[in-house]
C-alpha cells in the first residue's frame, strides 16, 4: 500500500514524498482512511511507527477543507511533555507546506510573549502541555467554547482541583473506554478499535 491510496490532498501527499516517505506503517494505513472521515480512532503502537504523522496528516487535510474561524483555534493537541509537542509542531511544520494553517506551540521554557503574540494573531492548532496550556488559560489569554466543550469531552474546568473528569463519550451515550470493550477485542479483532 502507498499514501496515495488512503485519501489524502495532493498537497499533503507531496509533503509526505518531499520528507521522503511513500509507503505508511500499519498504524498510518489503518488510522488516516478513518481519520479523514471523521471517525474516533483509538491506535496504540510502538514509538518510532509514525503515530503522529498517522493523525496530523489528515488533520491537516480536514482543517484545509474546513473554514478558519477568526483567531480561532480549530484543534487542540495535548501532548504530556515537550519533546513530544514539539514532535507534532514540527510534523505540522514538515507535512502542511504551502497550505495556509497556523498553529502555536505552548511548552513550558519558551517565553510567553511569543506564545501570546501567536495567539493574538490567531491560530488553527494549538499544540501544548497540560501545564502550558493551563498558565495560558490562568492567564486570561484562552477561553473555552463551553458548548462545543460539553460535547465533547464532558465538563472540563482548568481551574478545577479534580483528579477525574467525566469521560469523553461516543454517540450512542456510552463512555470511550465502555465502547472500546464492548467492540474491540486485540486478541481476535486485532489492528485499532474503530468507532
Amino acid at each position: 500500500m502507498k499514501f496515495s491510496e488512503l485519501g489524502l490532498s495532493e498537497k499533503v501527499l507531496n509533503a509526505v514524498e518531499a520528507s521522503g516517505y511513500d509507503t505508511p506503517t500499519p498504524i498510518q494505513a489503518q488510522a488516516i482512511p478513518h481519520a479523514l472521515q471523521g471517525r474516533d480512532i483509538l491506535g496504540i503502537a510502538q514509538t518510532g511507527t509514525g503515530k503522529t504523522a498517522a493523525f496530523t496528516l489528515p488533520m491537516i487535510d480536514r482543517l484545509v477543507a474546513g473554514r478558519s474561524k477568526a483567531r480561532m483555534p480549530r484543534s487542540l493537541v495535548i501532548e504530556p511533555t515537550r519533546e513530544l509537542a514539539d514532535q507534532v509542531a514540527l510534523a505540522f511544520e514538515r507535512y502542511s507546506k504551502g497550505q495556509k494553517l497556523t498553529w502555536a506551540l505552548l511548552i513550558g521554557g519558551v517565553s510567553f510573549g511569543d506564545q501570546e503574540a501567536k495567539l493574538d494573531r490567531g491560530v488553527d492548532v494549538l499544540i501544548a502541555t497540560p501545564g502550558r496550556l493551563l498558565d495560558h488559560f490562568e492567564r486570561g489569554k484562552l477561553l473555552i467554547d463551553h458548548h462545543a466543550q460539553r460535547r465533547q469531552v464532558g465538563q472540563f474546568d482548568p481551574k478545577s482541583t479534580e483528579k477525574h473528569q467525566q469521560p469523553a463519550t461516543t454517540d450512542s451515550g456510552a463512555s470511550v473506554e465502555e465502547q472500546v470493550r464492548k467492540e474491540w477485542n486485540p486478541k481476535t479483532d486485532g489492528g485499532l478499535p474503530v468507532f
